[in-house]
């Protein structure tokens, strides 16, 4: 899939359902901090970490497709590789 990066956020299509990265989504949350939020509904996650805030939407684009955007931010400034990091740990997990 096409990757999109932002000053704060990298954003990607995964060939991978939406319960498999939520579920991923979660266990890497958990590992690597602390859970403030999560909401199924509307596919949001944010979790806290020594390196900063994390933010994970996920949005399901059809059956076996879901966009996952991860954004951080350490002491309210873009956190890129701390974004990537998690991104890629996330696909990783996911089934």
């Amino acid at each position: 899939g096409a990757y999109a990066v932002s000053k704060d956020s990298i954003q990607g299509e995964i060939d991978k359902s939406f319960e498999s990265l939520w579920e991923s989504a979660l266990k890497v949350g958990s590992i690597r901090g602390t859970i403030k939020q999560n909401d199924v509904t509307t596919g949001a996650i944010e979790f806290q970490t020594d390196s900063g805030r994390i933010w994970v939407k996920l949005v399901r684009i059809d059956q076996g497709t879901t966009r996952l955007k991860v954004a951080a931010r350490r002491f309210h400034l873009p956190h890129i590789s701390l974004a990537q990091d998690v991104f890629v740990k996330i696909m990783e997990q996911a089934e």
